[in-house]
């Protein structure tokens, strides 16, 4: 994490090292340690879950009349659910029951009026465009309750490049905040830290 940084300064990587810069924040370039060149340009990894849009907090239960969902078992993130269903011939959608052992349940075929709601955290994502069943045999006598998107940490960031910017250089002020387990994590840490 870092509370200063100086563009002059952006050290590349030929390994993922992705670096991400607050939206808005003022970034110093120091005229005494401009750049002969300009950096190379990285473009922004690409998500798989920039693929889907948040449905609600919950599943499709496959037991229930329309949803053919597959067990895809224990992932890590969020991003490997996403990653996981993309994968899947047909699947047009995933939750990924980060509140319950983060299991990740894809689905070839859903029914919008089976939708179960939960109270733990169990994220339900459906692929942007994909044709979702409303059959009206099934039609539910009230709306299911509405849920937002949840707020990512890493929303408040933008791509920069693939790399760091060194600590030991002028205008970087670095931080080693430990091993943590995701980008999401990373990005929530720099966020809890007051100026970074």
């Amino acid at each position: 994490t870092y509370t200063a940084i100086n563009e002059a300064t952006q050290h590349t990587s030929t390994k993922p090292n992705l670096a991400y810069t607050l939206k808005g924040a003022a970034v110093a370039t120091p005229a005494t340690s401009a750049p002969t060149t300009a950096p190379p340009v990285s473009s922004a990894p690409v998500l798989a879950l920039d693929s889907f849009e948040w449905s609600h907090n919950g599943a499709w239960p496959g037991h229930l009349a329309g949803n053919t969902q597959t067990n895809s078992g224990v992932l890590s993130t969020l991003e490997d659910c996403a990653a996981k269903c993309k994968s899947i011939d047909g699947c047009i959608a995933f939750n990924y029951a980060e509140g319950y052992f983060k299991n990740c349940y894809t689905y070839t075929a859903i029914n919008e009026a089976t939708q179960h709601t939960s109270t733990k955290p169990n994220l339900a994502y459906t692929l942007k465009g994909a044709a979702v069943a409303t059959p009206a045999t099934s039609a539910p006598t009230t709306a299911p309750p509405v849920s937002s998107a949840p707020v990512l940490a890493l929303d408040s960031f933008e791509w920069s490049h693939n790399g760091a910017w060194p600590g030991h250089l002028a205008g970087n002020t670095q931080t080693n905040s430990g091993v943590l387990s995701t980008l999401e994590d990373c990005a929530a840490k720099c966020k809890s830290i007051d100026g970074c």
